[in-house]
């Protein structure tokens, strides 16, 4: 018998984490999320408006958007909120300035010792 190991699983797992988020993304960014969640409204409001209709009632006219439906507030909701952008740009230069450049050192090679004498202190005497 063979057995699989559990670290061959380890990087297809990491690939379809990856590829699950690129399919979020592009959902997310093309609008075919929305697209989508739009033709679940339509389609739940012809069958109210089948229903109605059926009764005898009056159809009513359908309007989803923020207000009543928490998925379109969800879709339609930034990622970042406009007012931190100016916050943590200026922090950011805050920072920037508040550090001072640190200038690199020069290597400067200086003799532990000096091995010449200098004339003899007693040479005229």
């Amino acid at each position: 018998m063979t057995r699989t190991s559990p670290r061959h699983k380890l990087p297809a797992l990491k690939r379809f984490a990856a590829i699950l988020l690129i399919g979020c993304f592009v959902g997310l960014g093309s609008g075919a999320l929305d697209y989508v969640h739009d033709l679940a409204h339509a389609n739940e409001d012809a069958q109210q408006d089948a229903i109605c209709k059926k009764m005898g009632l009056p159809i009513l006219p359908h309007r989803h958007d923020e207000t009543n439906c928490d998925v379109h507030a969800q879709l339609h909701m930034p990622l970042l909120a406009a007012g931190w952008m100016p916050i943590l740009v200026c922090l950011g230069l805050f920072v920037a300035f508040l550090t001072p450049l640190i200038l690199p050192l020069i290597p400067r090679l200086l003799p532990a010792r000096i091995d010449c004498r200098g004339p003899p202190a007693c040479a005229f005497l």
